[in-house]
Formats: structure tokens, sequence, C-alpha cells
């Protein structure tokens, strides 16, 4: 088991999750949602996750990016984090090397994963409409 700190993007919270390092992408997901039940518009597979890290450093919860996460507020730093190509695969097991590898040694005020909340109600609407056809079309 290893606690992630998380940091949710344009809602200025940071949080721990407690997971098993073996678990996916998709149950991080999961997690997040059921530690953050005020998430309740959309669904767990909507959140979009990117490593905190640049290269082999992780954010900081001092960091003046972190602070501004904090604030509801997006610097070029976090931004360039949360690009579509750096999007964490639900697929995947945490401990890809990749991602945390399997000995994630966690320091103080190490921040993992940023959190990005699907803000578009419409998109959201869209998405749940379509689920309620396919499975109109199915019973």
């Amino acid at each position: 088991m290893v606690k992630l700190y998380c940091a949710v993007v344009g809602v200025g919270s940071v949080f721990p999750v407690d997971i098993d390092i073996s678990e996916t992408v998709g149950d991080l997901k999961d997690k997040i949602k059921e530690k953050k039940p005020g998430l309740t518009y959309f669904d767990a597979d909507l959140l979009k996750l990117y490593l905190a890290r640049e290269g082999d450093t992780w954010l900081n919860s001092l960091d003046a990016d972190i602070e501004a996460v904090k604030a509801k507020k997006f610097s070029d730093r976090i931004k360039n984090l949360m690009q579509e190509h750096l999007l964490l695969d639900a697929t995947w097991s945490l401990n890809n090397d990749a991602y945390f590898g399997d000995n994630l040694e966690r320091v103080d005020g190490d921040i993992h994963v940023l959190v990005e909340c699907p803000d578009e109600p419409d998109q959201v609407i869209k998405y749940k409409r379509k689920c309620v056809i396919l499975l109109h079309n199915y019973c």
C-alpha cells in the first residue's frame, strides 16, 4: 500500500489516497471519487490524471505552482504537465516504470498526481445520454 498525494486542478484541493501500487490508474480514479464525494456530477472514468513530476522530481506542496493550484489557478508549469500525450492510461498499473515503479519512496511534501475534472457539464450530459441510449438499445 502506498500513499499518493493528489492535487485537483481548478478545485484547489490536495489530499492523500491510499492504494496498492499494483492497482491500475482506473482504480486510482475510483479511489479519488470515493475520497472526494463532492465531485458528484460525473463518473470516475472522466477524470484525467497526470504525473506531477518533471524528470525524476515530484512537485512539492510548497512550490508556488501548487500554491497556485490551491488558489484555483493554472501556472504554465502545471499546464505543461497536463498535456494530452502525458495523460495516464486507465488500463496501466501504477507500478509501471513509466509511472511510479515498484519502489515509490514518498517524501514529505511530494505531490504525485494532478487531477483534472471535466469542466463542461454539457460534455458530461452528452456522455450520460450516450450511455442511456446504448443501454436502452440493449434492453
